[in-house]
């Protein structure tokens, strides 16, 4: 018996370092280093001795931020959006101008309102003459809220929290949020005529679509107001925030690709989920774990992520193998008052479907450290998460149903914490299967 729990705790080992790999494959600030590198060795999108004014936004802010070195990059003012936290113990570069703004997520209150008319203010000052350094991140969608004239704040809360509520997926929300808020879909651009601007994005949406990561701030908006329509109708009971849809309705074309405000603009994604996905195979393999199949670019429901990790286990395999997949799930949770994310949705899922069963570990991680509206950012579950969390006074399976994953894995044990991490590259998620006696490497 002791020898069993010895290797059942070397399998808990190995997806702990997993979960490192995962996070060192995405830290924001070495992303951005290079980012800034290969920038200067172009000699175009950064002059090097050019005065750079730096704009960082999104909830990986400061993470970005540390890939800033004021020896290699001077900067003569900044500004920052950031989560409360992280605002008030963040500290500019000595002798540097700069605020920092906090801004609440996911859905935006006054302060964010207050911080984007400071943003907006922040990039018309910015000198044409001048270098305009955007670093940004998911959560700007949120950060950069400035609702247009016949939306209130309230309207936006409103409709996101349903929307979010109802499973859309990024892409559809924030459709809606660029065609009823000024800065986003290119509306900082906007008030920048003249200059030059280089953003360096960590992409927080599969495919890296300029557009929707932070509702492209710089970024020319394509789509048309009756695909926002579309997406609102989808998801929005009928006679329900008529106001909103009135203002998508009323919303103008899509934004004019050739305005010479976006001629100066250059956006380079520093990071995204495929190197989140790769930092989960590189601790595998160094730990002597053979990859069956790598999943990448994953959108849809929480079902859908399941299946594909469950289908793992019908086939033969030899030694220790592992499934991995990285992408966006979404969870519709209707009306259910639980608590959760889609990678603890995932991580219990998968716990029932495992329960009982010798011999398999998952470990599900948001590489933001906040897993949905928790502290948890995802768990690491195996064949006795469910047997852990009734004796922990939780049943998974009304868990399960009332969207409530956080309270049964914490009642497992099996929740895992990190805090935030300061990076957001979406979420990834590996399945093992470990022959009985095997011990790592």
């Amino acid at each position: 018996m002791g020898g069993d729990v010895v290797v059942k705790a070397a399998w808990r080992t190995v997806l702990e370092g997993v979960v490192s790999g995962v996070r060192a494959a995405a830290a924001p600030g070495p992303l951005v280093a290079a980012g800034v590198a290969v920038a200067l060795a172009s000699g175009r999108d950064l002059e090097p001795g050019a005065a750079v004014h730096l704009l960082a936004v999104g909830k990986a802010g400061a993470g970005m931020l540390e890939g800033i070195d004021p020896r290699v990059l001077p900067v003569r003012r900044a500004c920052v959006t950031l989560p409360p936290g992280q605002a008030a113990r963040w500290e500019p570069p000595r002798g540097v101008p700069a605020r920092a703004l906090a801004c609440d997520h996911p859905l935006p209150t006054a302060r964010n309102v207050e911080a984007a008319r400071e943003v907006a203010s922040f990039v018309a000052s910015t000198p044409a003459a001048d270098t305009l350094l955007v670093l940004l991140s998911g959560g700007a969608s949120a950060h950069l809220t400035l609702p247009r004239e016949g939306v209130s704040l309230e309207d936006v809360q409103a409709f996101a929290g349903a929307l979010m509520r109802a499973g859309a997926s990024i892409r559809e929300l924030n459709a809606c949020r660029r065609r009823l808020e000024a800065l986003k879909g290119g509306g900082l651009a906007r008030l920048r005529p003249a200059g030059s601007t280089l953003v360096l994005v960590l992409s927080d949406v599969i495919g890296d679509p300029l557009e929707v990561i932070g509702s492209g701030p710089f970024t020319p908006d394509s789509t048309r107001p009756e695909e926002a329509i579309a997406a609102f109708d989808r998801f929005i009971p009928r006679g329900a925030h008529t106001k909103v849809r009135s203002a998508l309705e009323a919303s103008p074309s899509a934004v004019d690709r050739l305005d010479p405000c976006f001629r100066g603009v250059t956006h380079r994604v520093v990071g995204n989920n495929d190197r989140a996905v790769e930092g989960a195979v590189a601790a595998l393999r160094e730990r002597g774990i053979a990859i069956g199949e790598i999943h990448r670019a994953q959108e849809g429901p929480v079902a859908s992520w399941a299946s594909l990790l469950l289908n793992a286990m019908r086939g033969p395999a030899e030694g220790p193998q592992a499934w991995v997949v990285g992408g966006e799930p979404v969870v519709n949770v209707g009306e259910t008052g639980g608590t959760g994310g889609p990678s603890q949705e995932l991580a219990l899922t998968i716990a029932a479907a495992l329960d009982g069963v010798e011999g398999w570990v998952l470990a599900t991680l948001s590489t933001d450290g906040i897993d949905g509206p928790t502290h948890v950012a995802g768990a690491i579950v195996d064949g006795g998460t469910c047997r852990r969390a009734l004796q922990g006074g939780v049943d998974p399976a009304k868990a399960l149903a009332a969207h409530d994953s956080t309270r049964a894995l914490e009642a497992a044990g099996d929740a895992l914490v990190t805090g935030p991490t300061g990076t957001n590259v979406n979420h990834v998620a590996a399945l093992v299967r470990f022959p009985t006696g095997w011990g790592p490497r």
